[in-house]
């Protein structure tokens, strides 16, 4: 309605308006590129931005569709589609694209289902196609307004309201990209974000599951078995250590693991290293674990469990070839098993120490 009445205050009254004018129009056809590696090697770029920039708009506008309607989308077949979508629009000379623009105008208006984006596509091509001529006597101010008005009703104000009760880290990163999309451009604003949220979302990480590494002394009244030289031995003595990994390792606390279990197994004779409840571990991870597990092995003379290894950290570590340095005995399915080693390995330093 806003569009309409504007639209005729600029024909009738406002006559020397500045409008749009003429919308230039030409029939698609087909275009296909001439392939080479020169050129696929030019478009892997510029290729590889349109994707991310697409895909991240196009999910960030379906989950605000998800809470204003409560219709689950899939971010696959989204993903796919936008893809596909594109790859038909560049041969027939179109622009890519994400989202569509009128995706939140829809949903304002009560649209619910996919019918309501083709009516929508077929409304834009109708404007370019049918009445181009009253489209080009739309007053620039009309769109204007639209777009001030679409743009406030973006603005989560609730949030904006409680920007000083979020962690600072999140402003930092709305407040970047904000300013860049003011000042910059859309496309680098939303790629320093990614790249910005993604550096604390990996800190984050880091702190979580460094919190949850587990890192004490085991006494040897519980490594060493009652009869089996226990006699003469401090009842408070731990020539053994225990290392319980978190049930996740990743690339973002790899390397501040490794530091803090370096630091923190000295003094021991033996080590154990408990993976019993860790469940993901990437590559990097895999790596730097690995690296950890090899140093370990040479500190500790040889003296080193590890337990539970299994699963898909066991391949992920496995298939790198990572802990062919460890024997086969010194792999443990479970604690008990892994003290029962440990109190063999204690054994042997003591009888080479009283020889």
């Amino acid at each position: 309605m806003a569009l309409v009445l504007s639209a005729l205050a600029g024909m009738l009254v406002f006559r020397s308006a500045p409008v749009i004018g003429d919308i230039p129009f030409e029939a698609p056809s087909l275009y296909l590129p001439i392939l080479s590696v020169e050129v696929l090697v030019r478009m892997l770029e510029p290729a590889f931005i349109i994707a991310v920039l697409s895909s991240v708009s196009t999910l960030m506008v379906a989950l605000q569709v998800e809470s204003i309607t409560g219709i689950y989308h899939r971010p696959n077949q989204e993903i796919v589609s936008h893809g596909l979508g594109n790859v038909a629009a560049g041969a027939i000379g179109g622009l890519p694209g994400g989202m569509n623009g009128a995706t939140m105008a829809n949903v304002a208006c009560g649209g619910r289902s996919q019918a309501a984006g083709v009516i929508a596509g077929l409304a834009l091509l109708l404007l370019v196609t049918g009445v181009r001529e009253i489209a080009e006597g739309i007053p620039y101010a009309a769109l204007s307004g639209i777009l001030i008005v679409i743009g406030w009703n973006f603005i989560d104000r609730r949030l904006m309201a409680r920007i000083h009760r979020i962690p600072k880290s999140y402003v930092v990163v709305v407040l970047i990209t904000i300013l860049l999309a003011l000042f910059v451009n859309f496309a680098d604003a939303m790629l320093v974000g990614i790249v910005a949220a993604a550096l604390i979302g990996a800190k984050r990480s880091e702190h979580s599951e460094l919190d949850r590494l587990l890192s004490l002394p085991i006494l040897d009244r519980v490594i060493i078995s009652k009869g089996n030289d226990r006699k003469g031995a401090d009842p408070f003595g731990a020539r053994t250590g225990l290392v319980a990994f978190p049930d996740r390792v990743s690339v973002a606390s790899a390397r501040e693991l490794g530091r803090v279990v370096s630091q923190d197994v000295s003094g021991y004779e033996a080590l154990i290293l408990d993976l019993s409840k860790t469940r993901y571990v990437d590559d990097t991870a895999a790596v730097v674990l690995g690296q950890l597990i090899s140093t370990a092995m040479s500190r500790f003379s040889g003296r080193l469990v590890v337990v539970g290894l299994a699963g898909p950290v066991a391949e992920n570590i496995n298939a790198m070839n990572l802990l062919a340095d460890v024997p086969a005995e010194n792999f443990a399915p479970n604690m008990g098993e892994a003290k029962r080693i440990a109190e063999s390995m204690l054994t042997r330093v003591r009888s080479s120490d009283a020889q």
